[in-house]
This record gives C-alpha cells, structure tokens and sequence, in this order.
C-alpha cells in the first residue's frame, strides 16, 4: 500500500493516499464514499492498518 498523499476513507473503511479521493470506491463500488482525514485520525489509522499486517503476517 502506497502512504504517499492525503488519506481517505470510505464509508466501507476502504483506505486511499493520493492527491484527490477517488470517484468511486474499488472495494464496494460506492460513488462519492470517501471523505479527507483528520492529521489526529490518519495517525490512529496508519497504526491500526499497521497491526492488522503485523498480525497477518506482512
């Protein structure tokens, strides 16, 4: 997974970097899901999404 770029959620928890959010979600293919992160919100992200490899076994 690229970090490189804003964050972005969608709505199905789907996590995007990159300069603008994408139209429409690769995971549940909802248009318009995805929202900009808050700075405090990406960094409870990033350590989430890093424990979720670590546990399997990234």
């Amino acid at each position: 997974m690229s970090t490189t770029g804003i964050m972005f959620e969608c709505s199905c928890g789907e996590i995007f970097y990159g300069e603008e959010a994408p139209e429409e979600c690769s995971k549940c293919k909802k248009l318009g899901g995805f929202v900009q992160l808050p700075e405090e919100i990406v960094k409870e992200r990033e350590e989430d999404i890093k424990a979720e490899e670590f546990e399997d076994g990234y």
